[in-house]
């Protein structure tokens, strides 16, 4: 038989039991990609992991590289499944700009928690640094326009400009924010609060000020 993932990228067998162990396949070589990168995502490492055998691997994938092309796509399509569904799940069309500002933050936390690890893991792919980099902008584009139906209430005099550039800071120190309980860690109440006051204060610049002419450098004087 042609293996599966010849057949479709994206097909599971449809036999139970032929998709239970492709799917155990399936979730250990993406275990396996998150701690160790692509180069430990063997053929002997995925079926020890799966506690399956070489036979079941190759009656479903042809190689090593057909799995690896097969988890690139599979985190892709995951991804983007899911933060379409995550905005979907907020209501945006009654909120003012603060709550925008703090769902956007929620969002990009969520992002962080939930696909940050495997989406860079998937960089080492073929193509996943694309993948990786075209999904993180698309993220960008669909919360700089949530934001602009806020325009109105933006101060700063290049709205355009401004969302994006604020999305990609407060984007950069979700980032590179340690969150535990080391000494200087955050937590993540503290790093949601704090990355909304930077979106918002660089959007409507400081909130002591009411009607002068706000410095968009020193937004905090």
């Amino acid at each position: 038989d042609t293996p599966i993932a010849t057949r479709s990228a994206l097909t599971a067998p449809k036999q139970p039991r032929s998709r239970r162990t492709f799917e155990r396949l399936v979730a250990a070589g993406l275990a396996i990609l998150e701690e160790k990168g692509p180069a430990g995502v063997t053929v002997q490492a995925v079926v020890a992991r799966a506690r399956s055998s070489v036979g079941s691997f190759y009656a479903r994938f042809r190689s090593k590289d057909d799995l690896l092309a097969y988890l690139r796509e599979h985190i892709r399509e995951s991804a983007t499944t899911q933060w379409s569904e995550a905005l979907l799940a907020k209501s945006w069309s009654d909120n003012a700009l603060p709550d925008l500002a703090v769902q956007v933050i929620d969002l990009l936390i969520e992002l962080r928690a939930r696909w940050e690890a495997r989406l860079r893991a998937a960089q080492g792919l073929s193509s996943g640094e694309a993948d990786y980099e075209g999904f993180r902008r698309g993220i960008v584009e669909e919360l700089a326009s949530r934001l602009l139906e806020r325009r109105s209430e933006i101060r700063h005099p290049n709205p355009e400009v401004a969302v994006r550039i604020g999305l990609w800071a407060v984007l950069g120190v979700i980032d590179h924010t340690p969150l535990g309980h080391a000494p200087g860690d955050l937590t993540p109440d503290a790093l949601r609060h704090e990355c909304s006051e930077l979106l918002l204060r660089y959007l409507v610049g400081s909130s002591g000020g009411s009607g002068a002419q706000v410095e968009f450098f020193d937004v905090w004087s």
